[in-house]
């Protein structure tokens, strides 16, 4: 190599290193523009932070009003009443009184209807119908005398009929008057058969007139 060559070579190499050294930052500058980042950022962040914040307090006090207004909005429901039915007094009535019991008269046997029987009833005998038998007497009058009209034609019926007709006081034949519910005094007609069922059919004979039958125990005849 001449000595012109590695004079030019050596020239060279210092303008490139001028250069390179023209173009390299200065330090101080680049640490003032490392620290003006820095500070950029910081704001940057403390201005998000703030502006987060700030929305966040928006959002509470929107949400709170809201709250309020629907509170204001809606009226308070009045509590239900309850009103107490009373119950009506029952209105007290007068018992009704009560009634007097009364002693029954005893119903008498009224005699059947005055059909005239087909079969006539059995004429009793003579020894039958006396003091102290038991017999079905049938009752034809109640009259007022043995001497009045009713007395006398009640007389001539049962003896027309073919039967012994008797007179006298209802206490002389025993158990008629409470059977028919006369007085012991009473005067009647009647006439004597030996059953229940020959005193119906007499009855039945002598016709609407008859007062009714009854057992009894003879006690003024002979």
């Amino acid at each position: 190599m001449t000595a012109h060559l590695r004079d030019l070579l050596g020239a060279l190499a210092q303008h490139e290193a001028h250069a390179a050294a023209a173009a390299a930052p200065d330090p101080r500058t680049e640490a003032e523009q490392v620290r003006a980042q820095v500070h950029r950022l910081r704001a940057r962040r403390v201005i998000t932070v703030t502006t987060a914040a700030a929305a966040a307090v928006a959002v509470g006090i929107v949400t709170a009003n809201a709250v309020t207004g629907l509170s204001a909005v809606q009226p308070a429901l009045p509590a239900p009443s309850v009103t107490a039915t009373a119950s009506p007094t029952p209105t007290p009535t007068a018992a009704s009184p009560t009634p007097t019991p009364t002693t029954a008269s005893p119903t008498p046997t009224a005699p059947s209807p005055s059909t005239p029987p087909t079969t006539p009833p059995a004429r009793p005998q003579p020894a039958d119908v006396a003091h102290g038998n038991r017999v079905w007497g049938t009752y034809v009058a109640v009259v007022d005398s043995f001497d009045s009209p009713a007395a006398v034609a009640a007389t001539a019926r049962v003896t027309e009929l073919g039967y012994a007709p008797s007179g006298g006081e209802i206490a002389c034949d025993q158990g008629a008057g409470e059977a028919l519910g006369f007085p012991p005094e009473t005067l009647v007609v009647a006439t004597y058969l030996a059953s229940k069922e020959d005193a119906e059919l007499f009855a039945q004979l002598y016709g609407p007139g008859a007062v009714g039958i009854a057992e009894v125990t003879l006690f003024c005849l002979d």
